[in-house]
């Protein structure tokens, strides 16, 4: 054994030393032929290399704390181009090397609206307000579809395109509802203006002073599955009186729900259900959204635990002309592939800048990808190829890169004025600035946005009305093979919104997941979006969720098997216990010339791998450096650190001890 690892050594050290070599061969080539350029331009070759390096020379990030982001000046002087025009242009570019691959793109024409009729029309105010504020005077098909089964007594599962205007769905039937009846209450999340409406957001940034008052006096509330599960239904009996005159409840995003994590959610559904039916309110109506999935009727049923469900595909939205492209980065040097291809951040940059130059509206929707060690902020994550020790880089991570990156570039270039148009957004941020980038993205003074899906969960992107900015085209820059078909599309259609010409473009990143699409396109496009499912019998979810619900109101048996399913009195039979796990949170202290402000908040669970002392540390893609991390009072202190050209990460080692053999074929015999 100690003879085949010390032959794996040599093996690596010769590897090593090869790459080496032909690396040293390349610079001496390189630097013979610009010395060659300079002598046959009369050049000095030290005054021409310093003037060159300039473009590659870190420059002092520009902060934003405080300042007025509102200026408009050199946005919207652009003209209007078409989605073909703009990728004529994006070809004559000096970064295009042919990375639009060959026959992997699909082009989808513009469809008309198809509107439908209501069976009850809407009041004067109802229509005022959506008119005044959405600019709506008619609903499409879908919508009204819904809406007349929902007043017929039916629970709904809405699933079309993104953008569509399914929001209305929900919104419409719970104002005409609170017209009936103020005393009325409903969970769900986002209305037009009302009178005498009073809505509320309910969640774990929400004050513990205004709590009551939204108890007492909510009509609507905006919430989420941890606040029902934390704060609502173990404080049911103080939340009575709303549980009981509860009449609607939205769950949006429903696609989002799947696996374990949709599991939990179902179970608290159930939960929720259950303390209603035993407030005596049974006639709840549950309206669902999603984006296109499998098996929506089927999955909301199992989600919900309700059986009458009616489904809504029709799409009855506008949506203009969409072009769908492959972007593959080109290789680092095409005579030899070894040396893998340039980073796909790189190319996310350079494509963005250009995009968000021509006035077209962009997000960048990143996602776990892998990168090599991380050079310099000049190709921040440039590909080694085989050669190179691979990071996969979280998609926070990957968020604050491409926002680090598209910074240096503009601060370089011409487009120093684009700075305050393009943010980063994902969770972590503290909710005044998340709120604050929303705000400037719903008012059209962002026209980039370099996001994870917390962009998606947090807000409704489909629904932004751009008016500081004048363009015809939006555009989508998804970094990396989204992770399903579903999640493809989803991401795709938040560009293209009603009759807007769209581009959705795909960068592929160096790994062979990445590379395999670029070469089979057709699967990309024509596979079948596939169904989604969540398991309410796994045993370790539901036990836990069955003591919840025992502390919430004794269970009874056989009724509840209604809500938890046949295995109730078996599992509970069991002996069960509770294991609590408090929410721990690190602030991010910005200690820059005694600013002390804070300007994340880490989960302790992240910590050990983001702000442990002497780590670099990127927030909107500015580079920190860690200076003291205190687990007792749980904060770290940061610094800015100019003029850096790496990043770290964590150390962690894995050992494996062999043991015994087990042949698997005869272990039974």
């Amino acid at each position: 054994m100690m003879a085949t690892r010390s032959r794996r050594i040599g093996d690596s050290t010769t590897k090593i030393l090869r790459m080496i070599n032909k690396r040293n061969v390349k610079f001496h080539d390189a630097v013979t032929r610009f010395l060659e350029d300079c002598e046959r331009n009369n050049l000095d070759p030290e005054n021409h290399l310093m003037t060159a390096a300039h473009s590659y020379i870190p420059v002092q990030p520009i902060l934003t704390y405080g300042l007025n982001t509102s200026s408009d000046a050199n946005v919207g002087t652009c003209r209007n181009i078409s989605i073909l025009e703009l990728i004529v242009l994006l070809k004559k570019e000096p970064f295009y090397e042919n990375q639009l691959v060959v026959n992997a793109s699909r082009s989808f024409p513009e469809r008309a609206a198809k509107f439908g009729e209501l069976k009850v029309p809407l009041s004067g105010e109802i229509a005022k307000a959506l008119n005044d504020d959405k600019g709506i005077t008619h609903l499409y098909s879908h919508q009204a579809d819904a809406i007349n089964n929902l007043h017929n007594g039916h629970n709904v599962i809405v699933s079309t395109s993104t953008a569509s205007g399914k929001s209305l769905i929900y919104q419409i039937p719970v104002l005409q509802l609170l017209e009936r009846d103020m005393n009325a209450r409903a969970i769900l999340f986002l209305c037009p203006r009302l009178k005498n409406v009073k809505i509320y957001t309910f969640d774990g940034d929400t004050p513990m002073s205004t709590r009551p008052d939204i108890r007492n006096n909510a009509s609507v509330i905006f919430t989420n599955f941890d606040m029902i599960h934390a704060a609502i239904l173990p404080f049911a009996q103080q939340w009575k009186y709303f549980l009981s005159v509860m009449k609607y409840v939205v769950i949006d995003e429903l696609h989002v729900y799947n696996g374990l994590f949709g599991a939990h959610c179902a179970l608290i559904m159930r939960r929720l259900n259950r303390m209603c039916e035993q407030f005596g309110n049974t006639q709840i109506q549950f309206i669902s959204c999603s984006a296109t999935i499998g098996n929506p009727d089927l999955h909301v049923k199992n989600f919900m635990g309700v059986s009458d469900i009616r489904f809504i595909s029709n799409d009855g939205s506008p949506c203009g002309r969409k072009e769908f492209m492959i972007w593959n980065p080109p290789l680092v040097d095409p005579l030899d592939p070894t040396q893998g291809r340039k980073s796909a951040v790189m190319q996310t940059a350079l494509i963005l800048e250009f995009l968000i130059s021509k006035n077209v509206r962009t997000i960048v929707f990143c996602k776990v990808i892998m990168l090599s060690w991380l050079n310099s902020h000049n190709g921040i994550s440039q590909t080694l190829g085989n050669n190179g020790a691979m990071i996969y880089a979280q998609a926070r991570k990957v968020c604050e890169i491409v926002m680090s990156q598209i910074r240096m570039n503009l601060q370089r270039g011409q487009n120093t004025y684009l700075l305050e148009k393009v943010m980063s957004y994902r969770a972590g941020y503290t909710p005044q600035d998340r709120r604050r980038i929303e705000q400037q993205l719903f008012s059209g003074e962002l026209i980039g946005v370099i996001a994870t899906s917390a962009l998606e969960l947090g807000i409704d992107v489909g629904s932004l009305e751009l008016t500081s900015v004048v363009s015809q085209s939006d555009a989508v820059l998804m970094l990396g093979v989204p992770w399903s078909i579903s999640a493809m599309w989803q991401q795709s259609g938040r560009a293209g919104r009603r009759n807007r010409d769209s581009l959705s473009l795909l960068i592929a990143d160096h790994n062979s997941f990445d590379q395999y699409y670029t070469q089979n396109p057709s699967d990309l496009f024509d596979t079948p979006i596939a169904s989604i499912n969540v398991d309410i019998t796994n045993p370790l979810i539901l036990e836990a969720h069955l003591q919840c619900a025992a502390a919430e109101s004794p269970l009874k048996i056989p009724s509840d098997e209604h809500f938890f399913g046949g295995n109730l009195k078996q599992i509970c039979s069991r002996s069960l216990m509770f294991d609590e796990e408090q929410r721990d949170t690190y602030v991010v202290v910005d200690v820059t010339d005694n600013l002390n402000i804070i300007i994340e908040e880490i989960e302790a669970s992240r910590a050990i791998f983001t702000i442990y002392e002497g780590a670099i540390f990127i927030h909107q893609g500015i580079t920190y450096i860690v200076e003291e991390t205190n687990v007792d009072l749980r904060y770290a202190k940061v610094r800015i650190l100019n003029g850096i050209d790496w990043t770290t990460k964590q150390r962690d080692y894995t050992y494996a001890r062999f043991y015994y053999y087990v042949d698997h074929a005869n272990a039974f015999l």
